[in-house]
């Protein structure tokens, strides 16, 4: 008994013991997606349904009617069975992930067998499924997911931060300076990467950020000269995030 893709056909075969049958899908796999393949075999025939398609039928030759299993299930090559590229129309193994194995009501486990409730005996050359690191990151509030080496990322639109975009930024900042020049706040890595920064550059504040292609800086609020009463100059200020629009300042208030 076998599954395999031959020509972007999912094909299911099977021999009793007196002949192999076959049976093909009608339709392709889709590619970079996940694919649900469902098969149903009682003594001669077989059923095959790829992605709650149509159901495809097909009967083995002969009349014997029984398959007896005593050799473990191989998922995703042959193992160290040879000369079945003699009998199959391909003889690579399978390139891809697979997420979930059930065989007559029983859910497979991928972990090894040692670890309860592992059900795998043996393995080579397997390698996490990177189109299915995501998964575990669900992104919130638009962000994206990028595969990393280390698992994956979240790319998070403007005014969103946080492992999953979870946290909105939002700043508010009441200062009382008694010079012109000075920072005030900074967010990021020491040397590269994304960053912000909130500071006093000749009486003015400056909110600049770098998103990965270049820093952009806003402008727009002066605080009190030092010539102000005894009070001291203040000046509050808030900056805000919204999706898909820059920095904005909320109206700013000089108290001198």
């Amino acid at each position: 008994m076998a599954l395999l893709l031959h020509q972007g056909f999912v094909e299911f075969w099977f021999d009793c013991g007196s002949g192999t049958g076959r049976v093909r899908s009608e339709e392709t796999i889709v590619l970079n997606q996940w694919n649900s393949i469902t098969i149903y075999r009682h003594r001669w025939d077989a059923w095959l349904v790829l992605n709650q398609g149509n159901r495809v039928q097909g009967r083995s030759k002969g009349l014997f009617s029984r398959i007896t299993f005593r050799e473990p299930v191989y998922l995703g090559g042959f193992g160290n069975i040879t000369g079945l590229d003699k009998k199959l129309p391909v003889g690579n193994g399978f390139t891809g992930c697979i997420r979930k194995f059930v065989a007559n009501d029983h859910d497979y486990n991928f972990q090894p067998a040692a670890v309860t409730p592992g059900d795998v005996t043996r393995g080579f050359d397997i390698q996490e499924c990177v189109t299915d690191r995501c998964s575990r990151y669900p992104c919130q509030h638009g962000g994206k997911c990028l595969p990393s080496d280390d698992g994956a990322i979240c790319l998070c639109p403007l005014g969103f931060g946080g492992d999953l975009c979870e946290m909105r930024l939002d700043l508010q900042i009441i200062i009382k300076p008694l010079l012109e020049d000075g920072l005030l706040l900074y967010s990021g890595h020491h040397d590269y990467g994304d960053y912000i920064s909130l500071c006093l550059n000749m009486g003015y504040v400056e909110f600049t950020f770098d998103l990965g292609s270049g820093p952009a800086t806003v402008s727009q609020l002066h605080v009190c000269p030092s010539s102000c009463p005894e009070t001291g100059p203040r000046g509050n200020m808030g900056i805000g995030f919204r999706p898909g629009f820059g920095p904005q300042n909320s109206d700013p208030a000089d108290e001198c």
